[in-house]
């Protein structure tokens, strides 16, 4: 075994901390995290009815709008990681982007972000866009991958095949304890 694995990982220590340096720090947040999404929303609406149009009569019915919902409040940027695919087959061409955050927010909680963007082309012309971001609480797992470098892959060519790059994969260990990077990562933040 060795220290690392000796060591035990102090959650509860290291929240504290997340939330004093949110308190001190001068840094100032980046602003929140929203998407796009279609909301049914009521709306009221008045027609012409009736013999020759002559009377009115109003109707309630729903209607699509794109609104933004928000995903996370203002944060600071503690680590992020990036993955990317593309793809070129015979009359499809499919490009997919993913950006996963560890942030602190400005109430000192500690949450993990992951964005992703997916565009597909037909040789036909037709294409679609699909994406979302989603928020959650910073768990164990994921404070113990910041004790990790990111390693960078990349495989293959643009524009023939298959193509993967990115560092989203944890590389490496670069800290003696658990929770290291976490702290290392906060620091930053104090300007220590």
């Amino acid at each position: 075994m060795t220290r690392y694995d000796d060591s035990a990982l102090d959650v509860a220590r290291l929240r504290r901390f997340a939330e004093r340096v949110a308190r001190e720090t001068r840094v100032p947040p980046r602003p929140e995290i929203t998407r796009r999404v279609t909301k049914s929303v009521p709306s009221t609406e008045t027609r012409r009815a009736g013999f020759l149009g002559l009377r009115t009569e109003t109707v309630t019915t729903t209607k699509s709008v794109q609104v933004a919902e928000p995903v996370l409040g203002p944060h600071w940027v503690l680590r992020q990681t990036h993955h990317h695919i593309e793809s070129h087959d015979r009359g499809k061409e499919v490009e997919y982007h993913e950006q996963n955050y560890w942030v602190l927010c400005t109430d000192g909680s500690l949450w993990t972000v992951w964005v992703w963007e997916e565009f597909t082309g037909w040789s036909d012309g037709t294409k679609r866009l699909e994406n979302d971001s989603t928020a959650e609480p910073m768990t164990e797992d994921k404070i113990l991958r910041l004790d990790f470098d990111d390693r960078y892959r990349e495989e293959r060519e643009h524009g023939r095949g298959t193509k993967f790059w990115g560092n989203r994969e944890p590389g490496r260990r670069v800290h003696h304890a658990k929770g290291v990077g976490l702290s290392k990562a906060l620091k930053t933040l104090l300007g220590d």
